[in-house]
């Protein structure tokens, strides 16, 4: 058999780099080393530029930046940050932030009790907006089972959600001896059954105490603060209710002082306490007047005023004969408007031909016509300053008045930065509409 050669590999003429490389040859195994080498260099280059630019793009995104006036952060897990801006440009965006108290996913057993953490919500314009949270959903710690509470912040046109996760399971039953760490003591379990009164000691468990529960308890009546009912009609107490400031009611630890007599004209006080979950003891007070049989005395008005109020009264008496006012004044009238401008406790008298009287008294307490009082601060931001101001009236404060707007919050954002020694002025109205001022100088 004849054997025929192999033919070598031949490579075409050609030119490299423009130089026109002879006759056709094949690379040496140093050309070949060199091209695969420099093939290597170019990957590897292509590689670090790909992860410079994810790196970069990474540093983008997760860094904070300014967004009209708002430096803006990535939120954390348990936040959302919505920057909400206005359709005119001159004026500043708002950052709005809603944030999860504790922990997002809560593992309870079964019988625990669940105890909301909380939550805030905040606007670097208006301050404390937490009553625009709508919280969702409930908790049935006695089922095993995985729950959500959805907490929706409805706010200028954003409705920003977070979700917490509450995991209840099977209560875990506890290991009183340890067997899988104790050395085996069935010897001496065998003698003491042949002892008679003899029994295996055991450990108590060591009681768990029950995490304090955070935040505050609002304590509220329930109906009116004063309660005018007729001399031997029946009264019935409204009550009050108590909410914390996790959502929860907690009106079942009301306790309430106090009792009312209707067949006996008076006032009787009904005290309704509660403790705070620092300490503190809330009371709000309740007053009911027994009026005198034949009298029914009503007011005009109930709310803080800084004008005269009125209070109507009406009789129904047989065989009646006169009625005397506040003032000493007798009057013919079975119904008369009797005018008040101070606070004060009213008595009213009527009798009948026969001599015999029935009184009846109004508490006054809503006429204020006392100035609020107040002072203000100015801290600067980067380019804006704020005034914080501080202001008390007995009636409570209504609103503030700063350059023609009205604000219902304390703190007023200027969106600009006032210079050193700039004086402004700031008002303020009481829920009875009387008007103060403060002066402040910028720093």
């Amino acid at each position: 058999m004849s054997t025929k050669k192999r033919k070598k590999p031949t490579y075409k003429e050609g030119t490299i780099n423009g130089e026109k490389i002879g006759e056709a040859r094949r690379l040496t195994r140093k050309e070949r080393q060199e091209q695969e080498y420099k093939s290597l260099v170019k990957l590897l280059t292509s590689c670090v530029c790909i992860l410079i630019m994810v790196f970069v793009i990474n540093w983008i995104v997760t860094s904070s930046f300014t967004f009209k006036g708002i430096n803006y952060k990535e939120p954390d897990d348990n936040e959302v940050i919505e920057v909400v801006s206005s359709s005119d440009e001159e004026k500043q965006a708002e950052r709005v932030n809603l944030h999860l108290n504790g922990d997002l996913v809560v593992k309870l057993e079964v019988g625990d009790k669940y105890v909301e953490p909380g939550y805030t919500a905040t606007s670097d314009l208006k301050g404390d907006i937490s009553d625009k949270v709508i919280v969702s959903g409930k908790v049935d710690t006695n089922t095993v089972g995985s729950y959500r509470i959805t907490y929706t912040l409805s706010y200028r046109g954003i409705k920003p959600k977070l979700t917490r996760l509450v995991k209840v399971s099977e209560k875990k039953v506890a290991d009183k001896d340890n067997n899988s760490s104790k050395p085996s003591t069935n010897n001496n379990n065998n003698n003491n059954n042949n002892k008679p009164g003899t029994t295996e000691p055991t450990t108590p468990s060591e009681p768990v105490t029950p995490s304090k529960p955070k935040g505050n308890i609002n304590l509220k009546l329930n109906g009116e603060a004063t309660v005018y009912i007729t001399e031997g009609s029946s009264y019935s107490d409204a009550g009050a209710t108590a909410i914390d400031t996790n959502g929860n009611n907690v009106s079942g630890q009301i306790s309430v002082s106090g009792s009312v007599n209707p067949n006996v004209a008076g006032t009787y006080k009904i005290t309704y306490s509660i403790t705070n979950y620092n300490g503190e003891v809330l009371t709000v007070v309740r007053n009911v007047i027994v009026q005198a049989m034949g009298i029914t005395l009503t007011l005009d008005n109930s709310n803080p005023t800084n004008k005269a109020v009125n209070i109507y009264v009406s009789t129904n008496v047989d065989n009646f004969d006169r009625l005397m006012l506040p003032n000493g004044t007798k009057v013919p009238n079975k119904t008369y408007t009797y005018k008040v401008t101070t606070n004060g406790t009213y008595e009213f008298v009527v009798f009948n031909t026969a001599g015999l009287s029935r009184k009846a008294t109004m508490v006054v307490s809503n006429i204020d016509k006392n100035k609020p009082k107040g002072k203000c601060v100015i801290t600067h931001g980067q380019n804006e300053s704020y005034v914080t101001v501080t202001a008390t009236d007995e009636s409570g404060i209504d609103k503030y008045i700063y350059s023609g707007d009205a604000y219902t919050g304390n703190v007023i954002t200027i969106t600009r930065r006032l210079s050193p020694g700039i004086q402004i002025n700031i008002g303020f109205y009481d829920k009875a509409g009387n008007y103060g001022t403060t002066n402040c100088l910028a720093p």
